[in-house]
């Protein structure tokens, strides 16, 4: 099954849970941006995704510039990191997935070691 197609189901639920429409339309982009990333990695298929997935994903959100050419906002990064980990906790939740990839303590490490050393993100 492809990771594409499990988005869907994912808004829906958080539609029925009375999430805002601005909040699912910000988290069906930062998903959008996770899927395209993924399928340029080669990470298509749900059985391919795992936390050197989520790692790789949130590498690349540590060095992705926007149309000014400037590093992305610590709380951008936040703000698709989250989404991303809600998405896993879905998956889990529906038995998608085995594991609960949501926990992985490294992520939230990560994205706070990101924000100590750069300047420019504060």
């Amino acid at each position: 099954m492809l990771i594409r197609e499990l988005i869907p189901g994912y808004l829906e639920e958080l539609k029925i849970l009375n999430r805002s429409p601005l909040t699912i339309r910000n988290i069906r982009g930062a998903l959008n941006a996770m899927v395209l990333f993924l399928e340029h990695e080669g990470i298509t298929e749900l059985v391919q995704f795992n936390r050197d997935a989520l790692h790789l994903f949130q590498e690349d959100l540590a060095y992705r510039l926007t149309a000014k050419g400037k590093q992305l906002s610590v709380s951008t990064r936040e703000k698709y990191l989250c989404s991303v980990r809600g998405f896993a906790r879905y998956l889990y939740a529906t038995d998608y997935l085995t594991a609960d990839l949501s926990k992985d303590d490294h992520v939230a490490e990560a994205a706070e070691t990101l924000t100590k050393g750069d300047p420019g993100a504060r």
